[in-house]
């Protein structure tokens, strides 16, 4: 408790705000997953002085926006769990969801992609400084990327509309894998891109977050390779 304390203190957060964040949580956070989710905000905030990151600067809406925002999928993501899946993130820009997953499941396969270069270096030092030897930072556009796993399961965070992220895995992915889009305001009109189905639409929690979430869950169709 004491160094959560602390690297609270350095980032400006109340320590008790935070592990009640935690608290509302539908799984349990380490006192060491905590720490390093503090330490990720802590590089973020200092490599976004010089490089574009997130126009997020303050430390309670990192938190909120950022950390507690990706893990609101990661329950989704446990229901479905087998060993040898791969995780892809697509468009992470600065490793969200995918650097508060890994550190919550440092086991699970996780490929993290963009082709921004000044993010792609960012994510190399917090894969370096958090040690995530699971996690595979690569520097490519989404469209060209080549599979190195039987089974793989896509994540986007504020990609971009769903036809456009089915347009551009839609070479790679296989028959009957996932699409996880996490998305704000709920949708007006859930029609699913050509050849896939909606799976799950759901609400997500995010403690603390005065907005919307919701995940909606594609899967691709048979025929359509």
């Amino acid at each position: 408790m004491k160094k959560i304390s602390a690297s609270c203190e350095a980032l400006g957060l109340e320590s008790k705000w935070l592990l009640q964040t935690l608290e509302q949580l539908p799984f349990e956070v380490s006192e060491g997953q905590c720490l390093s989710l503090l330490f990720y905000v802590q590089l973020l905030k200092n490599w976004n002085k010089h490089v574009n990151l997130t126009a997020i600067n303050d430390s309670n809406e990192i938190w909120v926006k950022h950390i507690l925002d990706s893990l609101s999928v990661l329950p989704y993501l446990h229901q479905h769990h087998h060993e040898n899946l791969q995780y892809i993130d697509v468009g992470t820009g600065a490793g969200l969801p995918g650097i508060p997953l890994a550190v919550m499941q440092p086991d699970w396969h996780w490929r993290l992609i963009d082709s921004n270069t000044k993010k792609i270096n960012f994510l190399h030092q917090v894969r370096l400084m958090l040690t995530l030897k699971s996690v595979n930072i690569e520097h490519q556009r989404t469209e060209n990327l080549s599979r190195n796993s039987d089974k793989v399961v896509v994540l986007c965070r504020a990609y971009g509309p769903p036809e456009r992220i089915a347009e551009q895995v839609d070479s790679w992915i296989h028959n009957d894998e996932q699409i996880y889009l996490l998305q704000g305001k709920e949708s007006t009109s859930l029609i699913p891109p050509d050849g896939y189905r909606t799976d799950l639409y759901k609400k997500l929690i995010v403690p603390q977050l005065d907005a919307s979430r919701h995940l909606w869950v594609l899967r691709k169709l048979s025929g359509h390779l």
